[in-house]
């Protein structure tokens, strides 16, 4: 059975820090046959070998915004908490896993990261940044879930869904200069990038939330494809 390892995001409280994912994305690995396995953040000390040795392919997930000292700018007023336990093993464990040619699927905060480990970088605030006409968050409540049409013009993302569809969004950072060795496949009407993908097409990473709308069939064919890419290595 193919294993998928699920990173996870800190939760904190008063006197306790949690590593947390969304069930959503368990349910869609398990809906296609595969196990999930969930992945806490280490120490920057501490090896990725015996992760990447678990699993058959990643899942980087959503959550607090990477800091902008990762690709050379200063953070953005507007940044949210910046974990850089976080930042240091995600960004390990992604140079690695790519080594090792491991399928990844990155969302949301999970494709920026990607982006940025690969040599890209991202609008730290795309209101200010690119003055968009897409309303890509709520100012009033940034966790209100909008929803806006995205337009595929190629990869995985135009063969799964064809030119367009319509997607959830509540982010206020994106894409900006794509990763050597990685293509922007979708876009939004404002020509912010929504969807990015590798040229050997084992890495995916997607602005939206696929696993909040896990009872769509698009969530479906999304998570079918990935699971496709990883490859069941016996153990």
């Amino acid at each position: 059975m193919k294993v998928i390892g699920v990173l996870c995001w800190p939760f904190r409280e008063e006197r306790s820090v949690y590593d947390q994912t969304n069930a959503f994305f368990i349910e869609l690995i398990e809906r296609y046959g595969a196990l999930p396995l969930i992945i806490a953040t280490f120490d920057a000390k501490d090896p990725v070998e015996p992760i990447l040795e678990a699993v058959d392919g990643i899942i980087f997930v959503g959550g607090n915004d990477v800091a902008g000292f990762r690709f050379g700018e200063d953070p953005h007023p507007k940044s949210s908490y910046i974990d850089w336990r976080r930042d240091d093993f995600e960004m390990r464990l992604y140079k690695a896993a790519r080594k090792r040619g491991l399928p990844m699927m990155g969302v949301c905060r999970g494709m920026q990261l990607i982006n940025i480990a690969g040599g890209g970088d991202i609008y730290q605030d795309i209101p200010e940044d690119r003055d968009p006409y897409v309303r890509h968050r709520s100012f009033e409540d940034p966790l209100h879930v909008n929803f806006h049409r995205i337009f595929n013009r190629s990869g995985a993302m135009r063969e799964l869904f064809g030119e367009q569809m319509i997607v959830n969004s509540f982010h206020h950072q994106g894409v900006r200069r794509v990763a050597e060795g990685f293509k922007a496949t979708s876009f939004s009407a404002d020509g912010q990038v929504e969807a990015i993908e590798s040229l050997d097409g084992d890495v995916i990473g997607l602005q939206f939330h696929p696993e909040y709308e896990c009872d769509q069939p698009e969530s479906g064919k999304l998570f079918e494809h990935f699971i496709s890419r990883c490859k069941d290595r016996g153990r």
